[in-house]
């Protein structure tokens, strides 16, 4: 393969690490994807350097001819011995190590998503986009006049983590009444069982007899509930309406142009968005005067992309150039 003008991008989610050898015409020329490692350790930041070298050896490319290596990880805080720092500028340490004569840049998977979602969608516009990542978690990235934002400590948009007051539920992160305690898909279904105690609805049968809280995902709920299911329907109208509430103090404080939905909760419903949309506006203080459209994501694995992307205009950066349509898409 030739050795031209080649870049790294590394996605690494909790199920897998894709890592992608991409051409500055943003074409994939091979790419390699094996099972994550535990994020509370070295040992997942050593498979996907391993990963990575794997992929370059099969592809006949030197380490020495990469230009740069772009890396897309979850927003999770490590605990150091002496500090704590998040978990994307912990692999851009580990590679800089391994690789330091080559460019390193690592942000969130969502602010890289978003940064996607602009470039290869909206690459006129929005000046201003919100991305929302609504799946078993829910995170969110900022991108401003075509950069990304993700703020002085790299821990900016943690939407998730936004309070909304009422059902008392702890979050993992240590407080209590997060987003995330809500509206995540791997929350909905503990909500059903505790509604379904709670309420004991005179001849109701629930369509998950039989089934344990862990036999159901949070498909089955938004099923239920597009079914006519009254406790499922008051599930997804509790996650609905807090999800509205956290996307109006977006708007209020915010301001975007564009805000974008994607994920694997908003995917598995056609009618999520225009929901969230229609409920955002009953929050916003002036409702009449705010023109930001709320729309479904139109990328999958967006990580990948951004991860390309951003090390890509890096490199033009520092080289003085101004990056082409080869921000535009990221293809085989």
């Amino acid at each position: 393969m030739s050795n031209d003008e080649l870049y790294v991008a590394i996605d690494v989610d909790v199920v897998d690490t894709w890592v992608a050898l991409v051409n500055p015409f943003g074409q994939i020329k091979g790419d390699l994807k094996k099972p994550s490692h535990s994020f509370k350790e070295d040992r997942g930041i050593k498979s996907a350097i391993a990963i990575m070298q794997e992929l370059l050896k099969s592809k006949s490319v030197k380490p020495e001819n990469i230009r740069g290596i772009g890396i897309s990880t979850p927003m999770l805080e490590v605990k150091m011995k002496d500090r704590s720092t998040v978990l994307p500028f912990l692999y851009m340490a580990h590679f800089k190590h391994e690789f330091p004569n080559t460019l390193v840049r690592a942000a969130a998977d969502v602010t890289l998503m978003a940064l996607a979602e602009f470039n290869i969608t909206y690459q006129s516009a929005p000046k201003s986009l919100y991305y929302l990542n609504w799946g078993s978690g829910i995170g969110g990235g900022i991108v401003l006049n075509g950069r990304i934002w993700p703020g002085a400590h790299g821990v900016a948009s943690n939407i998730g983590h936004l309070p909304i007051k009422g059902v008392g539920m702890k979050c993992w992160c240590g407080h209590t009444d997060c987003l995330t305690t809500y509206a995540a898909g791997e929350i909905l279904p503990i909500h059903y069982f505790k509604m379904l105690e709670s309420m004991k609805p005179k001849n109701y049968k629930s369509p998950f007899e039989g089934k344990s809280q862990k036999d159901v995902t949070f498909i089955d709920i938004m099923k239920a509930s597009a079914a006519g299911d009254v406790i499922a329907t008051k599930v997804f109208d509790m996650a609905t309406t807090a999800m509205a509430k956290a996307l109006s103090i977006v708007v209020n404080l915010f301001n975007p142009e564009l805000i974008l939905i994607g994920g694997a909760v908003a995917g598995a419903s056609s009618d999520l968005v225009n929901m969230v949309s229609q409920k955002t506006k009953t929050d916003l203080m002036f409702p009449e005067t705010h023109k930001t459209a709320i729309v479904p994501s139109k990328i999958h694995r967006a990580g990948l992309l951004g991860a390309y992307q951003f090390v890509f205009a890096n490199a033009k950066a520092q080289q003085g150039k101004k990056v082409g349509k080869a921000l535009k898409a990221v293809k085989k």
